[in-house]
């Protein structure tokens, strides 16, 4: 455990629906891109060996101990107790993450076996770049052409994360950088086959083509999704669940489909400011924050009713990012009072019960850090 207490620079990053997606113009290139050396950053090895040699499993934690360098830490659920650690340093490679996005969000930006982490390559003599993945080794692999291949317009393609269902890599092409609307496209890992979406095309909760959209995908695929729709509204099997907080209730209906003629759903108990969304928990059950971020509900979906159920103890504690274990039964979730942050465990069928304590860190986390994954 010593070596991750007392860390500061921790890193912050949804169910179940089919998306089809009007594609715009495959192609095959003749070679796969060949995989890049990125300059290394400060502490990262300075030659490349067998990557992401050790699994991961337990709770996972992202952190981030240097600009550019993100490290996933394996905690054992029963002790707390670091297992395993992987670093992945972006050197003239830029990581795809954003410090501000919930963890379950942040997961995309990694493979299915947490052993590459989403990157955009550097930018290429025609002003171009490429989307790809860095290795906990430093070595860039870019997946897409970093140009354009004739006289036409060069691309920025820069990567988004990894749609964890079908493994395909998500890129944009912002507007503005080489694409006169902004685009989306994704390629295939394998085959290196890659896709670039109309701008036309509709996608889940918007509309693929704005200026500096950014998306994500849900842990079975679900998506793309509008990372607006983050803390505001929760994805459950198909159906969209959207805070309404001037009447106090949720508004409910097919992804996408929320508007101001929605009819609401009302709370249960009533009495319970409409919580905020932190993640989804399978396909009818999510779990949402109180509006002082102290408490943790489960929500269920009922009939015209979503039923909150109050998890933890009254306490004055603040409430950070939140991790499900595979059978949906147990959340893990980092607390802070004053200058003490805890990472603590409390069963998904209790009512205000005690959590559990896992670990105690010797600094106050902030808002930099990220709980992943929990990995069997």
């Amino acid at each position: 455990m010593a070596a991750w207490m007392g860390r500061a620079g921790w890193l912050a990053m949804a169910a179940t629906a089919g998306l089809l997606l009007c594609a715009c113009g495959t192609t095959a290139p003749a070679a796969p891109p060949a995989p890049q050396a990125s300059l290394p950053a400060p502490g990262s090895p300075a030659s490349p060996a067998a990557a992401a040699s050790t699994s991961l499993h337990g709770i996972i934690l992202a952190t981030q101990p240097s600009s550019n360098t993100i490290e996933l830490e394996a905690l054992n659920p029963a002790t707390g107790a670091v297992t395993a650690t992987r670093t992945f340093a972006g050197g003239s490679a830029t990581l795809a993450y954003d410090p501000q996005d919930p963890g379950y969000v942040w997961r995309q930006a990694f493979n299915r076996g947490l052993t590459e982490m989403a990157a955009t390559g550097p930018q290429a003599s025609d002003g171009s770049t490429s989307a790809g993945f860095v290795n906990d080794q430093g070595i860039y692999t870019p997946l897409t052409a970093s140009t354009s291949g004739g006289y036409g317009t060069p691309l920025q393609k820069a990567a988004i994360g990894f749609n964890p269902m079908t493994g395909d890599l998500w890129y944009q092409t912002p507007q503005g950088n080489g694409s006169s609307g902004g685009q989306f496209g994704f390629v295939n890992p394998a085959t290196h086959v890659d896709t670039l979406v109309k701008n036309s095309s509709g996608f889940q909760n918007g509309v693929i083509g704005g200026y500096n959209d950014r998306v994500y995908f849900g842990a079975d695929g679900y998506g793309p999704v509008d990372i607006g729709a983050v803390p505001y509204s929760v994805f459950l099997g198909g159906m969209q669940v959207e805070r309404d907080p001037v009447n106090n209730a949720y508004q409910i209906a097919r992804d996408g489909k929320v508007s101001v003629m929605t009819p609401d759903t009302r709370l249960s108990p009533s009495s319970v400011d409409v919580p905020w969304m932190k993640l989804p928990i399978d396909a009818t059950q999510f779990l949402a924050a109180d509006t002082s971020n102290q408490q943790l509900y489960v929500g269920t979906l009922g009939h015209k009713v979503v039923d909150l159920q109050p998890l933890l103890p009254v306490s004055s504690r603040t409430v950070g990012d939140a991790v499900v274990n595979p059978a949906h039964t147990v959340v893990a979730f980092v607390a802070t009072a004053g200058s003490q942050t805890q990472l603590y465990e409390a069963s998904l069928s209790a009512h205000m019960g005690q959590p559990r304590l896992l670990a105690s860190f010797n600094a106050n986390l902030g808002g930099a850090y990220g709980l992943i994954d929990w990995v069997p």
